[in-house]
């Protein structure tokens, strides 16, 4: 095993754990530095190009990635609250190519999933109803599982209640001070239930660039930035159970 790989892993102890997600990849420099020299376990990695997501830059990056040691949220950002179509067969259709993405990318089965669903509060009655696609196709017709990146209010609940037996695992976001701690990396990693959601398996807790309204502390004029082995970027900070929360 890589010596790199060993000292981190050497570290592993009982979660939650810390990790991270940004629209491009960083780069294979960064992300070398940061295993060694972060807290950080995890990486969003963007599924594309999706209805709303058309960089590829992580694309080909899952095997490099594994093998250093990150675990991954993998996220396909599918259609929004306001744009076409909304319905329970696009979700379907949209499932099917989110399984696709997965399956060139690498990822083996019985990795999960994430739809990306950027509007909090109650959702709209079409929008339920391509989630409900979305996740019953992942689930019941590819070798994937499903779950869903949406606000801790309303929407977390709600969507839960309409997937009803459907296997979905929920990482939400609430970058409202308190709970969150700010665009910190505390010494022990927040419970994601503490989100607002209690059935949260993953938690984002600050983001870049901060919303408006937010006055949480450790941001550099709007943006979440961290720094490790001498490199630098903005991103946002999640927590989660597991140190591969799509395992």
């Amino acid at each position: 095993m890589d010596t790199a790989v060993e000292k981190k892993l050497s570290q592993l102890v009982a979660g939650p754990y810390l990790g991270f997600d940004v629209s491009s990849y960083p780069g294979d420099t960064l992300m070398q530095s940061w295993w060694v020299s972060s807290p950080l376990w995890y990486v969003g990695f963007y599924l594309a190009p999706a209805p709303n997501h058309s960089n590829t830059s992580w694309m080909a990056k899952r095997s490099y990635l594994a093998n250093m040691g990150w675990g991954f949220l993998p996220t396909y950002v599918g259609r929004q609250v306001g744009g076409s179509g909304l319905t329970n067969a696009q979700g379907q259709s949209d499932a099917n190519n989110a399984a696709s993405l997965a399956t060139q990318a690498g990822f083996p089965s019985g990795t999960t999933l994430f739809l990306d669903v950027e509007t909090g509060g109650t959702l709209p009655a079409n929008m339920i109803s391509y989630i409900q696609g979305w996740v019953s196709k992942i689930d019941s017709g590819t070798l994937f599982w499903a779950g869903v990146y949406c606000s801790y209010s309303q929407s977390a609940a709600q969507i839960k209640a309409a997937l009803g037996t459907w296997s979905v695992k929920i990482w939400c976001w609430n970058v409202n001070c308190s709970p969150s701690p700010g665009c910190t990396l505390p010494s022990s990693a927040p419970s994601p239930s503490s989100c607002g959601y209690s059935g949260a398996v993953v938690w984002q807790y600050a983001q870049s660039p901060k919303p408006s309204g937010i006055s949480c502390s450790g941001y550099t004029g709007s943006q979440c930035t961290q720094s490790f082995g001498g490199h630098s970027l903005s991103i946002d900070l999640n927590t989660a159970n597991a140190a591969n929360p799509s395992a």
